[in-house]
């Protein structure tokens, strides 16, 4: 992962604890290879396609070092999968995505600078594990994001350099 999926891995995961009240071990990345928590829990996936909602913005400026800098902003889109293990993981999915309309989590997402549009509805995708049916629920929303970077007039730094900053 990038320095970028974690920031907006963190911000999904700190929606999701906010609006169901899960413990902090039962909302994981997908690929988190520890042990399973107890039922209930949810999984987090972000694919950031990188999908320009507009064109990038560049404006000059001076950094600390008074040296013309720009610096470009762009609003991008990508993608969260939610998937919910458990008896109840479909209404905790259901909770999590009414919140996103309180005032409360739509201030901490416009903190984070990220936005979450629900798509679709919530699919059921239990399978026979064990001679058990395991209940998943998954969800996909759409994810809004704002990457701001700084580079110096003149010269482009090593990508490995540049600072994405989700923070204007």
């Amino acid at each position: 992962m990038t320095a970028l999926d974690d920031q907006i891995l963190i911000a999904v995961r700190g929606w999701l604890l906010q609006a169901t009240g899960l413990g902090g071990s039962r909302v994981r990345p997908a690929d988190d290879s520890g042990t399973r928590p107890d039922l209930p829990y949810i999984t987090i996936q972000t694919v950031l396609q990188g999908v320009e909602d507009g064109r990038p913005e560049k404006l000059p400026g001076l950094n600390g070092l008074d040296e013309i800098v720009e610096n470009v902003r762009a609003e991008l889109t990508g993608t969260v999968q939610l998937d919910a293990y458990g008896r109840g993981g479909d209404q905790l999915l259901t909770i999590a995505t009414m919140r996103l309309q309180t005032t409360a989590i739509q201030q901490y997402l416009a903190g984070q600078m990220i936005t979450l549009e629900p798509t679709g509805g919530i699919n059921d995708l239990s399978i026979l594990v064990d001679n058990e049916i395991e209940k998943r629920f998954s969800r996909d929303l759409t994810l809004h994001y704002t990457l701001n970077f700084t580079d110096p007039v003149g010269g482009v730094e090593e990508m490995e350099n540049l600072i994405f900053d989700l923070n204007p």
